[in-house]
């Protein structure tokens, strides 16, 4: 099978790049530049003021299954001024059989290994004699600069995952499903009545403004909740979604988010009524700890599994450095 070097070694607008840990801060940091920031007090579930409420103590967790994405890149070449990237996508659903989350069953894993290549690039064909690896052709503008079509990429690659969790959680029929993120691409298809619960760690998206708001969720102590909130449908999150913040861990010494995650619940008066119960089992899953990850604040166990059984299916460095040929 040829390398990248080899089909472009006689095209002088082509250069094949060694992969550098500066290429993936880039990549990351337009990741987090590609997704929405806002703030705004959203609408309340029921009348009543906005506050901070205990949640139940709960030695158990109904929770039956967990879903998780991730991706891995690699820029493998330039050509003239445009940058070609290697992405492996994928997405699994764990079970958990009495206490045991188990690993991945047959049909509950997707993948896809694709070069991501801006458009108007007379390459296609030569990228595709690479067998095993897709192509993805992403829409850029003819006058795109480097860090537009990177960004372009980027937009797509979290596309192409994201559309992978989605499959699977729409597939998604019996049992309380536990996902990392929200749930609304999930809740497509008018199946609003399953069991499925998201947990949002991050907070680009900020569901609180007015000093009120702010002072509330920000005092949350652990095991404390805030009031229901609608979090409104839009094109990037779906349908809409009942949602809470809840604290999961505080120390005094780091910053006000700390632990702080976002609950995402199906619009139904029934998700309304069993919300304490399930914030009460999403405080169980702290169990064990995700340390040594840096995100263990906010990264439940469970998830943490499916991150590791990911991973462990991701293409090696060495696979990725013979495709690409340096």
């Amino acid at each position: 099978m040829p390398s990248l070097h080899r089909l472009f070694a006689d095209d002088p607008m082509a250069r094949v790049v060694t992969a550098g840990p500066r290429d993936e801060d880039e990549l990351s940091v337009l990741g987090d530049l590609a997704l929405e920031s806002s703030a705004v007090d959203a609408p309340l579930v029921s009348d009543g003021p906005f506050v901070a409420v205990a949640v139940s103590k709960s030695d158990k967790t109904e929770f039956t299954h967990f879903l998780d994405g991730s991706q891995k890149t690699r820029l493998a070449m330039y050509y003239g001024l445009s940058p070609i990237y290697l992405a492996h996508t994928s997405a699994a659903l764990l079970p958990r059989r009495e206490r045991e989350v188990l690993g991945i069953e047959a049909g509950a894993y997707r993948e896809e290994f694709d070069f991501y290549v801006p458009s108007g690039l007379p390459i296609g064909d030569r990228l595709s004699r690479v067998e095993g690896i897709g192509v993805q052709i992403v829409t850029a503008e003819a006058d795109a600069t480097t860090l537009q079509a990177r960004k372009a990429i980027v937009d797509a690659i979290s596309d192409r995952r994201d559309s992978l969790e989605e499959r699977l959680a729409q597939d998604f029929a019996e049992g309380r499903l536990l996902i990392d993120g929200g749930i609304g691409k999930a809740l497509r298809g008018g199946r609003e009545d399953r069991f499925v619960v998201g947990v949002v760690k991050s907070h680009r998206k900020q569901y609180f403004r007015s000093r009120e708001r702010v002072e509330t969720i920000l005092g949350l102590e652990v095991g404390q909740r805030t009031t229901a909130f609608w979090r409104e449908r839009d094109e990037s999150q779906g349908v809409r979604a009942i949602s809470f913040y809840l604290r999961l861990h505080e120390r005094d010494d780091a910053g006000p988010l700390h632990g702080l995650v976002r609950v995402e619940l199906p619009p139904d008066a029934r998700f309304v009524e069993e919300m304490d119960a399930i914030a009460g089992w999403i405080l169980c899953e702290r169990a064990p700890s995700s340390l040594p990850d840096a995100r263990y604040d906010r990264l439940l166990y469970p998830i943490r599994l499916v991150e590791r059984h990911l991973k462990a299916r991701q293409p090696s460095d060495v696979r990725l450095h013979a495709l690409v040929g340096r």
